[in-house]
């Protein structure tokens, strides 16, 4: 049996001692609706219940085959398979209701417009606003960590800094002359 350590994942155990290890949980990923994608997790044993009610797949409740988590990892995929089969049927905003219902995490993928408008995004603050030229103002993500203050700085133009730059790497300023001549690098106005 190959011993796990910590922050080592499937991947760097099968890459760098050649042993595949069944998934932590089944089924898990992003998986095709009719009308968009979804993730889903099945974390413990009464997510997986959930799961097969919400998927009308009672029949799994029973399988012997399925009746843990270790044996639901050895038929992973097998049962992503047959949830990515069921869930092309109908569109997102029918399953949301179905899965909140039977206490299956999940979330809806969103595109960008839908994060911005997600209402939790909105709570957070997440998004700021730049007044970038020559678009005007542009909605935003703030960097992780950073004040919500909801005006960010616009990103600088294409060599606005160049000079500054080169000096902080030591050129002088006849070198940083000589590079602007030469087109190595511009400064903008």
């Amino acid at each position: 049996m190959l011993r796990r350590f910590p922050g080592r994942s499937i991947l760097d155990d099968f890459l760098f001692a050649g042993q595949y290890q069944p998934p932590i949980t089944v089924p898990a990923g992003v998986f095709a609706t009719r009308d968009g994608h979804v993730v889903l997790a099945v974390l413990r044993d009464a997510m997986w219940q959930g799961l097969c009610r919400a998927l009308a797949r009672a029949d799994w409740l029973t399988a012997p085959r399925y009746a843990t988590g270790a044996l639901r990892g050895q038929c992973a995929e097998e049962i992503n398979s047959a949830v990515a089969n069921i869930l092309r049927g109908r569109d997102t905003r029918e399953w949301a209701p179905l899965f909140e219902q039977h206490d299956v995490l999940f979330a809806p993928v969103q595109n960008y417009q839908q994060l911005r408008d997600d209402p939790q995004m909105r709570h957070m603050g997440y998004f700021g606003e730049a007044d970038q030229a020559p678009y005007g103002k542009l909605p935003l993500p703030h960097a992780p960590g950073s004040a919500r203050t909801g005006i960010l700085p616009p990103a600088p133009k294409s060599g606005e800094h160049s000079r500054e730059i080169l000096a902080e790497f030591g050129y002088g300023a006849a070198q940083i002359e000589a590079l602007e001549h030469a087109g190595v690098v511009m400064q903008a106005s």
